[in-house]
């Protein structure tokens, strides 16, 4: 459940939209009208309910990388190092 709260502060008046994302992190986003803050505690509350995470909480969907890939793709970038051939390379080989 998200909540809208009043908060005044040295440069003035702030409403803060407190939440949870769906990773179980608190949250928290200030805009300086409370109908905006009120707009998007509606819009995360919606998107909880629907299921729709990645509009809302900039959650990044989730890809299946397998190690082999990652391995593969560690070789590709650091293979220039000085270091490389001593030192890394048996790590992911």
């Amino acid at each position: 459940m998200a909540t809208v709260k009043k908060k005044i502060n040295k440069k003035g008046t702030v409403y803060r939209v407190d939440y949870y994302d769906p990773d179980g992190r608190r949250r928290r986003k200030d805009f300086s009208l409370k109908k905006d803050a009120e707009a998007y505690r509606g819009k995360v509350e919606a998107a909880k309910k629907e299921g729709r995470y990645f509009d809302v909480f900039d959650v990044k969907r989730e890809t299946q990388v397998t190690f082999d890939e990652l391995a593969d793709r560690y070789i590709e970038n650091f293979k220039g190092q000085k270091c490389f051939s001593r030192l890394k390379y048996y790590l992911v080989d």
